[in-house]
């Protein structure tokens, strides 16, 4: 791993990290380029992004605000050390580096905010590791190797391959292990940084105490199929795993075959069960929806009937109550009236008490046209130009019916 004293030290990273990168990558363009085919897609993809960065922004903002920067003044021996790390590195800068109280909590964490490179040291793992420099100086070079490595570079474009079941854990446990490789490389004591595993393990008091070899001994409880799925979903990889991964000498290999094929097994169940219960349901069911959809093919197919127009109830009860006015008339006198006032008062005598019937289109009275013997009771209708619409009653008509 080591090349001369004078240069940067160079890492290996994990087997396969390199090629999950590239298959993450692929996968976000991928998802990228559909969302690109539809505005709805991108208005998703941009409300999202919005979210995510109004939520690194919150968090970039407390920890400024509240966070304690090293630097000459703030901690400087710690502060010393992570600028000679970056140092041999060969980071171009030293980044902002914190320390933050997060209530017993023994964590550390990279990111990145705009073009800012930013490692965070929660206090209580420094308070783990005491004067412990080594176990130190592992988890400062861990999260700068994040950095190094350019884990965090254009995190926000592959965020849709990094959410892509079992793909982006993969990359993201492969990442860990190269930056372990970074926190054994860059610590001045190889055996003792492996106590900053222990102590993530462990805590402070108990940590330096671990039995390596033990401790690495429970990777036998996870050769199930439930544990291997469990260890494929998970982000990080077991410290058990990572311990040996440092030091090939605390325990035997496992190959984990058995283990993933059971994992796979249980994937097959998960997706099968419930793939051959809908199955079954939506054979059942299909008569039905096939009825259903020529019922709903019929409804959109045959025209509602047409709403009768009220209005049209209230001309009809209108005009007959004048043409049986116009008949007692014509009963009285021998011929029908001679005009409309002439009709209306003849009306008015027989209801004195009622209004005048009113064309509703017009809101004044029907027209009335007397022609010898027989005559004309007429309204507009809802369109006064046209005559088609007309509503009308014709004694001459009336009189030709049987």
């Amino acid at each position: 791993m080591v090349e001369s004293a004078g240069s940067p030290i160079r890492i290996a990273r994990w087997p396969g990290e390199r090629l999950l990168h590239v298959l993450v990558v692929l996968v976000a363009i991928a998802v990228w380029v559909m969302l690109a085919a539809s505005i709805l897609g991108i208005l998703y993809a941009g409300l999202l992004g919005l979210f995510f960065f109004a939520a690194h922004l919150a968090f970039i903002t407390h920890l400024r605000g509240n966070g304690v920067r090293l630097g000459p003044e703030q901690m400087p021996d710690l502060h010393a050390r992570v600028v000679q790390l970056s140092e041999r590195m060969g980071l171009k800068e030293p980044p902002e580096a914190y320390v933050v109280q997060a209530g017993g909590i023994l964590n550390a964490l990279a990111t990145r905010f705009l073009r800012s490179n930013v490692i965070v040291l929660f206090s209580d793992l420094l308070d783990a590791c005491g004067d412990n420099e080594a176990a130190r100086d592992f988890i400062v070079a861990h999260e700068l190797g994040h950095l190094h490595a350019g884990h965090l570079k254009w995190r926000w474009f592959i965020l849709p391959g990094l959410v892509v079941p079992f793909l982006g854990t993969t990359w993201s446990r492969a990442c860990e292990y190269t930056c372990d490789r970074y926190g054994m490389s860059f610590s001045d004591d190889p055996e003792r940084a492996l106590d900053g595993l222990c102590i993530l393990a462990a805590g402070g008091r108990h940590g330096p105490h671990v039995n390596r070899r033990a401790l690495v001994a429970q990777r036998g409880d996870l050769q199930t199929g439930l544990m291997r799925l469990g260890v494929w979903l998970s982000t990080h990889p077991p410290i058990a795993d990572r311990l040996v991964a440092l030091d090939r000498s605390l325990g035997p290999p496992i190959s984990g075959r058995v283990a993933a094929a059971r994992a796979l097994a249980v994937i097959a169940l998960i997706v099968a069960v419930p793939t051959v219960v809908g199955v079954g349901a939506l054979r059942r069911m299909w008569p039905r929806i096939q009825q259903m959809v020529a019922e709903s093919q019929a409804a959109a197919t045959t025209p509602e009937p047409a709403t009768e127009d009220p209005r049209r109830a209230h001309v009809e009860r209108g005009i007959l109550s004048l043409v049986e006015a116009a008949e007692q008339f014509r009963a009285q006198q021998g011929q029908p009236p001679a005009s409309r006032p002439e009709l209306y008062a003849y009306w008015s005598s027989l209801h004195p008490e009622e209004a005048e019937p009113v064309d509703p289109w017009t809101r004044g009275r029907y027209r009335y046209e007397r022609d010898g013997e027989h005559y004309l009771i007429r309204s507009t209708g809802p369109d006064a130009a046209l005559s088609d619409d007309d509503l009308y009653y014709s004694s001459a008509l009336a009189a030709q019916q049987p």
